[in-house]
């Protein structure tokens, strides 16, 4: 290899390492998360002076595209349609899709995203089945969603956010000094 060589594959090591660390804080995160919540969601918890209802998410239906149009579908957006909660067979992650939308098909109608740690719930045939999104998702029609506000999840989303921008800078390091267009050396 030659030295140049050596230098790139050393930064971008530092950056997958950088990427690596990210993703360990992140599930840690997650895990405290769920830990902290489950005793409260399943109301064996309660807070201590706490009286009366509490709001914890946002209730949220899923919205699908035309079907038929093609120009809709298969694309880099996760669709999640209900079939996919039936098929895990009572896990409750769930971090893959059989169907994925265009950005345009998620433009239109009534599709949104959904962010990782949402609980979909079926609102149709095989009525209230449960997952977890591990992934930020745009559900069909057929789930409600439940979306934790926000102030739950500050410190998971700016990890999330701080390893999005991570992975976009090394994809731009990687085109930089693939092409030779900016030397280390």
């Amino acid at each position: 290899m030659f030295r140049g060589q050596d230098t790139i594959a050393a930064a971008l090591g530092d950056v997958n390492g950088l990427l690596a660390g990210l993703d360990r804080l992140i599930a840690q995160k997650r895990d405290l998360k769920r830990t902290a919540m489950q005793p409260l969601l399943t109301t064996k918890t309660q807070l201590p002076g706490f009286r009366g209802e509490w709001e914890v998410a946002d209730i949220r239906s899923g919205g699908t595209p035309t079907t038929t149009e093609e120009r809709h579908w298969h694309g880099d957006v996760p669709g999640f349609p209900p079939t996919d909660i039936t098929a895990i067979n009572g896990h409750k992650h769930l971090g893959e899709t059989t169907r994925m939308m265009t950005q345009q098909g998620l433009n239109v109608g009534s599709a949104e995203m959904i962010p990782a740690d949402s609980i979909r719930m079926t609102s149709r045939a095989t009525m209230g089945a449960c997952t977890i999104n591990s992934i930020p998702v745009s559900p069909r029609q057929g789930f409600k969603n439940f979306v934790p506000f926000a102030e739950t999840d500050a410190d998971l989303t700016a990890l999330e956010q701080r390893w999005e921008k991570t992975r976009a800078l090394k994809h731009g390091m990687m085109q930089e000094l693939m092409t030779g267009w900016t030397p280390l050396v």
